[in-house]
């Protein structure tokens, strides 16, 4: 269970937290967009990594000058227990010095989460995380539903309407398939999932006003559509969750249980459909079955220790239905990405930090925010990495920080309390 802590007000930072905290807004704001990346050791750097050193670098000097210390939380252990288990795998790797790039990498995305436990101290500071994913997320999908406007206008070229993706597993049509600004359309569903509950959240603590909240609900809702993605079935089962949590101990409580159910309902039928794929007017098996076939055998062939984290754990040759043949080389599961990279002992870790989270959860108060973090974590992590590798999404990685970082606050216990 996190430890509580007495809260730093927004009033006593200094000026060096309020800086960091100031660039680590930069840092959620630059979330979706990926303009001006660089290949730098193998690994994609963005503008928002660039933010990162600069909030990281700032959060080290306050903390050198002894404005704050570090928060402590039990989730550290199974951090730390995954940053092990994939300096292991290293040694073991099929290709040691892809591995020890990506083993950095990591290292950076649990960067990602220490900050977002070290800077969210308080519940003003998370309202303005949250306006700011939301302002980004109006963005997005406002491009997006401008984009989709543009390929009914005939603009088609991906290099002129840059938030167009490709049809993959899907037959080719008269219809865009949307990608926005990530670097794949189930990318930007996730991050919409996310977005989702941070709009319920807002309108609940009147953040957002109803029109605002209806308006972005309903733009996410278009964009989401036209990715085609499973991620939508994430939105479903969040919302699902949600609504359940909310009429919980009430009289709409039948209610909640129906939107549950409908939102599980929608997403296993949704989690079904991506084992099949069309093609020529016939139904096959789709990649995914395939990939995830291909990810057990190479977890079987390296059962403790997987093949090297940062290594292709998955080597599938492919026939799309656009008839072109794709080189697929990641597992789309997050757990069996993990178990063919890491072995047993990554996937463990792995698993005893999402225990620690459900297990920490289920201990909390029931509070708005906790809420939704923890829905957005079932949908976008537990129920959306089920068809896609979203262990290494920069969002996923700072929806856990702010996770474990509301679960820390004492504000929250202060108002279930009265």
């Amino acid at each position: 269970m996190p430890q509580l802590e007495v809260e730093t007000g927004v009033e006593n930072e200094s000026k060096w937290e309020r800086a960091a905290f100031m660039a680590y807004l930069a840092v959620v704001g630059l979330l979706p967009f990926r303009f001006g990346s660089v290949t730098l050791f193998g690994l994609v750097v963005t503008l928002t990594d660039a933010a990162f050193v600069a909030a990281g670098t700032l959060w080290l000097g306050a903390w050198s000058f002894g404005r704050f210390r570090p928060r402590m939380s039990g989730l550290y252990w199974p951090m730390a227990a995954y940053a092990a288990a994939m300096a292991i795998s290293i040694f073991a790797s099929s290709e040691p010095k892809r591995s020890v790039v990506k083993f950095v990498g990591e290292l950076y995305l649990m960067g990602l989460l220490f900050l977002s436990v070290n800077l969210v101290t308080s519940e003003a500071r998370l309202a303005r995380v949250c306006k700011t994913w939301l302002f980004v997320t109006a963005a997005t999908v406002v491009g997006c539903v401008v984009g989709i406007a543009f390929f009914y206008l005939g603009v088609r070229d991906r290099s002129l309407n840059l938030v167009l993706w490709n049809y993959g597993s899907l037959p080719p049509g008269n219809y865009p398939r949307l990608c926005g600004f990530f670097a794949n359309g189930n990318m930007l569903c996730n991050y919409l999932i996310v977005s989702v509950m941070f709009a319920f959240v807002a309108l609940q603590k009147s953040l957002l006003s109803p029109k605002l909240a209806g308006i972005l609900l309903s733009l996410s809702g278009i964009t989401a559509a036209f990715t085609f993605s499973t991620g939508i079935g994430g939105i479903a089962v969040a919302g699902g969750v949600w609504l359940f949590l909310q009429a919980r101990g009430t009289s709409r409580e039948p209610l909640g249980k129906l939107a549950l159910a409908s939102g599980l309902a929608v997403g296993v039928a949704l989690l079904a459909a991506t084992t099949v794929s069309f093609s020529g007017g016939a139904m096959h098996a789709g990649p995914r079955l395939l990939l995830w076939a291909d990810a057990f055998r190479t977890f079987a062939a390296h059962p403790l220790t997987g093949k090297g984290v940062g290594t292709d754990p998955v080597l599938v040759h492919w026939v799309n239905p656009s008839g072109v043949t794709e080189n697929l080389t990641e597992a789309h599961n997050v757990f069996l990405s993990i178990a063919a990279q890491e072995g047993l002992l990554g996937l463990l870790a792995f698993v005893w930090l999402v225990l620690w989270f459900l297990y920490s959860w289920k201990r909390s108060p029931s509070a708005p925010w906790t809420r939704a973090l923890g829905c957005a974590f079932v949908g976008s992590l537990l129920y959306h990495g089920l068809s896609g590798a979203f262990e290494d999404a920069r969002h996923v990685w700072i929806l856990m920080g702010l996770f474990c970082a509301v679960m820390m606050f004492k504000e929250e216990r202060i108002e279930v309390q009265s």
